[in-house]
């Protein structure tokens, strides 16, 4: 059937995707090599209009690599190709980059590499196009500025960092000469955040939305321990005022520096605030003691509930991210007070004033660490909601819901 279709394809000029990943157990190389290689020829004989790949390569001799000759040959149609290589075939990187040539793609626009850092920048491309890029798996801080001078009309950047690095733990030697993306305007950095040595060579005028993923639990996993976040901080200290859009986690700030990080984004409208790991990741790591890690969520919230003179038309006190339309916050779940929320929601919800914006959504992510606490979490949304009814607020959009997770144990 993928045969008949993909001759027939040849035959119009529509677009084809590509999306091919070599298994994760060992096969038999010739059996695999006779299934893949009809597959191949299929695919050289077609004219597509547009031609997306994605390739993930899991063996050294793998018959998918064959599709890469494909690639280079696609001048015309290719607009949008991603190559990741799983760590343990790294050692064919340099003849992969070797043979793959992109830069008489005309229309190619999006790339994303999964390879060693240390070849990424050698890659055939012609960088000055791409306005989408994806850097997966362990790019250092020095690797990832080079590859992004060359890319002068960026739009959109996601950025793996390496897990974990010692060299966290040690200050820079100078700082790299200054970056300059006049179109980037989105950002996203998952992996152990480095020291503000990044950030600061970075200049981004027309940034709009940041995503600063932290890996403080692959760090705890190789070092133990990690130090604080200085590099979140340097981010929203440099670009906080223009971005409507920002997501980040709260595991290596302090709750000093984390109001000074919403203090220094006052023109934010999408604000989600996480844990130190994803929710879904087995653990919740407790870097500067349960009582922080648990009242850190409720102090950002009182920051920014807005409170107002007996009049209730202007404000008694400035309150934090005062445009806020929507808000997402991940927290532990054994000590939640539903009266921080119902004031923070309630007070972003009055009718007829101009001083804060209207609340549209607040989801609230709670992690129960324990079965005993779904029980209290399913408490407090009943309470959260029925408390706002009373006040006479809508409770359209808001959402408590229950995220499992475990203490990590020493």
């Amino acid at each position: 059937m993928v045969s008949a279709f993909i001759l027939r394809a040849g035959e119009f000029p529509m677009g084809i995707k590509i999306v091919v990943k070599d298994p994760v157990a060992r096969v038999d190389a010739q059996a695999y090599t006779q299934i893949v290689e009809p597959f191949v020829h299929l695919l050289s004989s077609t004219k597509p209009r547009a031609v997306e790949i994605f390739l993930h390569i899991r063996h050294e001799a793998s018959p998918l690599l064959q599709l890469l000759d494909i690639t280079c040959h696609s001048d015309d149609t290719l607009i949008n190709a991603r190559f990741l290589l799983v760590p343990g075939v790294s050692t064919i990187s340099r003849e992969i980059v070797e043979h793959l040539d992109l830069r008489s793609a005309k229309g190619l626009t999006n790339v994303g590499l999964g390879l060693p850092g240390s070849v990424v920048a050698d890659v055939k491309v012609n960088w000055a196009a791409l306005t989408d890029l994806t850097l997966h798996r362990g790019m250092r801080v020095p690797a990832t500025l080079g590859v992004l001078r060359k890319c002068i009309n960026l739009v959109r950047c996601k950025i793996e960092l390496e897990p974990g690095s010692s060299s966290l733990l040690t200050p820079p030697t100078n700082l790299p000469a200054p970056t300059t993306l006049l179109h980037l305007t989105d950002m996203v950095i998952s992996g152990l955040q480095p020291r503000e040595d990044f950030p600061s060579p970075l200049v981004l005028p027309s940034l709009r939305a940041l995503d600063i993923r932290d890996g403080v639990e692959t760090f705890n996993d190789f070092y133990g321990q990690p130090p604080p976040d200085t590099s979140l901080p340097e981010w929203i200290r440099l670009h906080g005022a223009n971005l409507g859009q920002l997501t980040f986690s709260y595991g290596r700030l302090s709750s000093p520096t984390l109001l000074a990080c919403l203090g220094n984004a006052p023109n934010v409208r999408m604000l989600e605030i996480r844990p130190p790991l994803v929710t879904a990741i087995r653990q919740l790591p407790f870097l500067f003691g349960q009582a922080t890690l648990i009242s850190f969520p409720l102090r950002a919230l009182s920051a920014m509930t807005a409170r107002f003179g007996e009049a209730g038309e202007r404000l008694a006190q400035p309150c934090l991210c005062p445009t806020l339309e929507g808000v997402m916050i991940y927290g532990p779940g054994d000590r939640i007070e539903a009266e921080h929320w119902v004031n923070f929601v309630a007070s972003r919800r009055r009718e007829n004033q101009a001083v804060v914006s209207y609340i549209k959504a607040v989801n609230v992510g709670v992690l129960a660490m324990d079965p005993s606490s779904v029980g209290f979490v399913n408490r407090t949304r009943t309470t959260v909601l029925d408390s706002l009814r009373a006040r006479g607020v809508s409770v359209d959009s808001v959402m408590l819901h229950v995220q499992r997770g475990r203490l990590q144990s020493d």
